[in-house]
């Protein structure tokens, strides 16, 4: 009798990457012997191809009288294994990788086994497992994928993520999708998606939607110059409390001239970033005093700036705020890092649920794009987060790649028993 498998006739599971054959009857006690006749196999597309396949199936491997491969490793010690067999490249080239068994091979059985499911795999030669349907490959570094796993997963650390990317996020005056030019009504947080989180105009057409002037492919929100002045955008109730330690990620770009005094982002709780003289400062919600932690900041420069605070004692209707601030300035040649740290003095009736950008006392001179708020001290997460939004300045991929002409697996086995 003829037995054909083939991976169209099979059911495919993405997670085992195995493809099962579920059998109306089993195989009698009366087979004794299973002869693999042909075994061919199209991989699904990927960027390298193996130099050989190996066919694998636990249930066959179960099934047989004895050991029928075994994989010679250093030092002479053999392994057992579920491979029934090995494929070799049969041809190839840049649309087409194919391979096949060599010559006939027979499996013996142990006839007092019965199964009524069979189990396929491959792998390659070191015994990773092949998927099944094609996989888009990931770009090195952070996706968007991390990000919303940071905030979807566990305690959901990543709190906020306003994405400049999102061209949906950005809705204009008439409440349509903002295109370049266009003034901003609102900016719809990415993460959380239930637009929870949505930061609104300060006052009608203050805003407007551009692009930073170096990177021009990263859009970015400024006061609009024919608009008004002073204008900003704030979210007055995000819905949660901003955690005691955290870190709030910016992609800034500074204009042409600076402002004497520039409010860039503020949360009234923890922190009040500001650009003074050409200096980033934080501002103590208490008195006012400037602690400046980044000095002689350039005019018409990009930055990812990272805002790190940690709540610290409270006394007298106040507390302390001990802040941490990185600047990487921007360059495709090679950024520089700088850094500073300064103590404040918050007001402990500062609600902790207030964010903006800007505000009425200075307005928005310079370029804000992506940004994110994260809660806790994860060195993971905080990675995450810089060399994310470092990738996106560099206009790198997040997503994974899809390959227009990608296939998934295609195979045919014929057993003779």
């Amino acid at each position: 009798m003829i037995l054909l498998l083939t991976r169209e006739n099979s059911t495919y599971d993405a997670g085992a990457k195995t493809f099962w054959f579920n059998l109306d009857k089993q195989l009698s006690s009366n087979v004794k012997h299973l002869r693999f006749q042909t075994f061919s196999f199209r991989p699904s597309t990927v960027t390298d191809y193996p130099h050989g396949i190996l066919v694998c199936s636990r249930t066959l491997t179960d099934l047989s009288m004895k050991q029928h491969v075994a994989v010679l490793k250093d030092q002479g010690h053999r392994n057992d294994t579920d491979v029934v067999a090995c494929l070799h490249k049969d041809e190839h080239n840049d649309k087409h990788v194919l391979y096949s068994l060599a010559a006939p091979l027979t499996l013996t059985l142990d006839r007092r086994s019965f199964v009524n499911r069979i189990d396929i795999y491959f792998t390659d030669m070191a015994g990773n497992k092949l998927d099944g349907d094609y996989v888009a490959q990931s770009t090195a570094g952070p996706q968007l994928s991390d990000l919303e796993t940071m905030h979807n997963s566990g305690s959901g650390n990543l709190k906020i993520f306003c994405d400049a990317d999102l061209a949906s996020s950005f809705v204009a005056q008439d409440d349509s999708e903002a295109a370049d030019g266009d003034t901003v009504k609102q900016w719809k947080a990415r993460y959380p998606s239930d637009e929870s989180v949505v930061f609104t105009q300060s006052s009608v057409d203050g805003i407007v939607l551009t692009t930073f002037d170096d990177e021009t492919h990263l859009k970015a929100i400024t006061q609009n110059e024919i608009g008004g002045s002073y204008e900003y955008l704030f979210e007055n109730d995000i819905n949660f409390d901003v955690g005691d330690t955290g870190s709030f990620y910016i992609l800034w770009e500074t204009d042409d001239s600076l402002l004497a005094y520039e409010r860039i982002v503020k949360q009234n709780h923890f922190f009040d970033f500001v650009l003074h003289n050409g200096n980033l400062s934080l501002r103590s919600g208490a008195d006012g005093a400037q602690s400046p932690v980044i000095y002689n900041i350039a005019t018409n420069t990009s930055y990812l700036l990272e805002i790190k605070w940690v709540k610290g004692s409270a006394s007298g209707g106040n507390h302390d705020v001990a802040t941490t601030v990185n600047a990487t300035k921007l360059d495709l040649n090679g950024n520089t890092e700088y850094t500073g740290s300064a103590t404040t003095s918050m007001r402990d009736s500062g609600t902790k649920r207030y964010l903006y950008l800007s505000d009425a006392q200075t307005g928005m001179d310079s370029k804000v794009s992506s940004f994110i708020l994260l809660h806790g001290d994860s060195s993971t997460n905080r990675n995450n987060c810089k060399d994310y939004l470092i990738k996106r300045w560099k206009n790198q991929s997040t997503t994974p790649q899809v390959d227009p002409n990608a296939v998934d697996s295609s195979w045919l086995a014929e057993i003779r028993f």
